[in-house]
């Protein structure tokens, strides 16, 4: 004889239901009209808007120190053009602080890469996916083509160009690393949900002066006037432009934690 199902279960109030779903419906209709909010909370229960986000959808990220906040806005489709805006805010994190230098304007914080509507250029580099260094004083970010990404995401499966940039908080300066295309697990199964990779795994070495990957790269022979394209993991030494073919063949490769 198998132990019964408890009769004696409390019942959920009726309206909880009707409140779940006036509240679901609200947030399908702010979404769509891009009117998605950032708030910050903290244990007590106390809330703050930090903004009003323009974009339809959103991507952020918290840097390891609890002082910084990479958020990627991404706005509906105007004609051939996807607009989007890539930045960092500082210094917003405090309940207790005065909010007034931040209000609900976006723009008064650091823009690293931004696409506005009026842009023709259909090979300006759009942001897919963000890593914060270990010391939260570096970010590193992945770029493709707009056209080119355009076209992957309705054809999976062909092969995206992508690079590795490096924005410095200290200086404000962004580095360019060569051209890759990334491998299957890397651009297929990591990029498209970043975000939730990025809380259990880094491609950032623990001193954060290099970052790891996996893809193919075109090398120039050392010995002969022509380009291999080798494939494998990689380490990217920051102070060099090149990087260093680790594992022939890898498909996927983290670094490990310090």
């Amino acid at each position: 004889s198998g132990s019964e199902f408890p009769k004696n279960r409390s019942k959920v109030p009726q309206d909880t239901f009707g409140v779940v779903g006036q509240l679901s419906t609200a947030w399908t209709r702010m979404k769509k009209a891009g009117q998605q909010q950032l708030t910050l909370g903290d244990l007590s229960g106390r809330t703050q808007v930090l903004s009003k986000l323009k974009g339809v959808a959103n991507s952020f990220s918290i840097s390891p120190n609890g002082k910084h906040l990479a958020v990627l806005q991404r706005e509906r489709k105007v004609g051939s053009v996807s607009p989007e805006e890539f930045m960092i805010l500082s210094g917003v994190f405090d309940m207790d602080a005065d909010m007034s230098s931040h209000g609900n304007n976006l723009e008064d914080n650091t823009v690293i890469s931004k696409i506005d509507s009026h842009c023709q250029d259909t090979e300006v580099e759009r942001v897919v996916a963000f890593f914060w260094s270990p010391d939260s004083k570096k970010l590193l970010y992945l770029t493709a083509s707009s056209n080119e990404y355009e076209m992957y995401q309705k054809t999976r499966g062909m092969a995206l160009r992508c690079r590795w940039n490096v924005f410095h908080l200290n200086s404000g300066t962004t580095q360019q690393f060569p051209r890759f295309s990334p491998s299957t697990i890397l651009l297929e199964n990591v990029i498209p949900n970043f975000e939730m990779f990025s809380r259990s795994m880094t491609f950032w070495s623990p001193d954060s002066e290099s970052f790891c990957f996996s893809g193919k790269l075109n090398i120039m022979h050392p010995t002969r006037s022509y380009a291999e394209v080798l494939e494998g993991a990689w380490v990217q030494e920051l102070h060099s432009e090149m990087p260093t073919m680790v594992v022939e063949g890898a498909t996927y490769v983290v670094w490990s934690p310090s």
